[in-house]
């Protein structure tokens, strides 16, 4: 059984325990982070602000711990939480205090693994800089669809919500 290839990816199921990947998924592409928040060379960040990486496909919950996000600055890494959304896709870092104002922040993100067990290819990086101001204003919802006081509207059509900026869902 150690010499089989129960997923047909072309490793031996004793390859595939070594490395710490699931023998029985094909899985072999590491996962990458797709999309980050705030933007990478984004300036005027607000000082109450999180990071938030949207990766290529979901995450075993149990590859993100603290230190797989690190926010650094003047080369010190800052105290916060890592969270992973309930699809799998998201990981959210919370600062432990505000962010120092008109400062450059850089974030890496690395040690994740796929549902696979497929680790990062390598150390993702990020940089911001923050504000002078905390974001305290609530967000707004601008519209949705169907629009409020529609009729004859299908059961299964979804609902859509807009809002007037990013919202988390953690």
């Amino acid at each position: 059984d150690a010499n089989e290839d129960a997923d047909n990816d072309g490793l031996t199921n004793l390859e595939e325990f070594r490395m710490g990947t699931d023998p029985r998924n094909p899985d072999r592409v590491s996962p990458a982070v797709a999309q980050i928040f705030p933007a990478d060379g984004t300036t005027g960040t607000p000082i109450n602000g999180v990071v938030v990486a949207r990766f290529t496909e979901p995450l075993q919950a149990e590859s993100v711990v603290a230190g797989t996000v690190r926010l650094i600055r003047q080369n010190t890494a800052l105290a916060g939480t890592v969270t992973l959304s309930g699809d799998g896709l998201s990981v959210t870092f919370t600062p432990t205090l505000e962010l120092n104002p008109l400062t450059l922040h850089t974030v890496q993100i690395d040690g994740h693994k796929d549902r696979a067990g497929n680790r990062m290819a390598g150390t993702f990086t990020s940089s911001f800089t923050t504000g002078q101001f905390q974001d305290t204003t609530p967000p707004n919802v601008l519209r949705t669809s169907p629009p409020s006081g529609a009729t004859d509207v299908p059961v299964n059509t979804p609902f859509v919500v807009e809002f007037s900026e990013r919202m988390d869902l953690g």
